[in-house]
């Protein structure tokens, strides 16, 4: 019995360190393409908050996930970036967002105005 605990605990860990490392991938692609693309004031939101506690914490220095040194890195620059914690409710239009993009595409698309299939969304996000 013990066994089987100790491998579920294992693969729960490993688990929870895959979505750590998808999150902190998807913050550290945000903040590269903002700053390439010459943006210099950001509000970035994410539902996991052990991402920002990560992000944030002094103690990652020695840390094994090189994505947060990275992403620590950027925010160094010369720029007004804010992170914040949002839980995932009151975040209806970047659930859209991400149920709306193919699995396996990597490509940035970029909207000048709302896709006209985010009004909906926008729509319930304010009234949030």
């Amino acid at each position: 019995m013990l066994l089987v605990i100790l491998v579920w605990m294992r693969a729960a860990i490993l688990s929870f360190l895959r979505i750590l490392e998808a999150e902190l991938s998807r913050v550290y692609i945000g903040l590269s393409v903002a700053w390439e693309g010459d943006y210099r004031k950001l509000v970035v939101e994410s539902n996991c908050k052990d991402v920002i506690d990560l992000i944030y914490s002094r103690a990652t220095t020695h840390s094994s996930l090189s994505l947060v040194l990275h992403i620590q890195d950027l925010l160094q620059h010369s720029w007004c970036v804010s992170i914040h914690y949002i839980p995932r409710l009151l975040n209806t239009m970047a659930n859209g967002l991400v149920k709306m993009a193919y699995p396996e595409s990597l490509e940035i698309l970029r909207f000048q105005t709302p896709y006209v299939a985010l009004h909906a969304l926008l729509e319930a996000n304010r009234l949030l």
